[in-house]
């Protein structure tokens, strides 16, 4: 018998360092568009059959630059419409970007997140981006 990948929570399904990418569609509100989110956190937007883009992001501390979608832990889980990403990586210890990306209604799709250092008493700022 083989086991699942994803496993219900209480209100979603999550996994746990999976990887893969573009696997979970957030659909826009009446509208021929598409973000293709993921295990990991790295966003595709397609309008039509028209893929319009990748969105990757990276944290950089010091010399040390790494991709989200590449940390060590990801912890991720998929509601109607909402995909969340919980991550943290030995390489940049204290760091645990928490992030979401939603389909929201009139052609707007919302990517934000929280980063915050564990070991520091000023958590950085949430960081909030809209796509059109």
């Amino acid at each position: 018998m083989t086991t699942s990948l994803y496993h219900p929570t209480e209100n979603a399904i999550a996994c746990e360092n999976e990887m893969r990418l573009h696997n979970r569609p957030l659909y826009g509100a009446n509208l021929p568009s598409v973000v293709l989110s993921g295990d990991r956190p790295c966003l595709r937007l397609a309008y039509g059959q028209a893929v319009c883009g990748d969105l990757m992001l990276a944290f950089k501390r010091g010399e040390q630059v790494l991709w989200l979608h590449d940390f060590d832990d990801c912890y991720t889980t998929f509601k109607p419409n909402l995909t969340s990403w919980r991550l943290s990586d030995s390489r940049l210890e204290g760091l645990e970007p928490k992030l979401e990306s939603a389909a929201l209604t009139h052609r707007s799709i919302l990517f934000g997140g929280l980063f915050q250092e564990t070991n520091t008493f000023n958590p950085q700022p949430r960081m909030r981006m809209f796509a059109p």
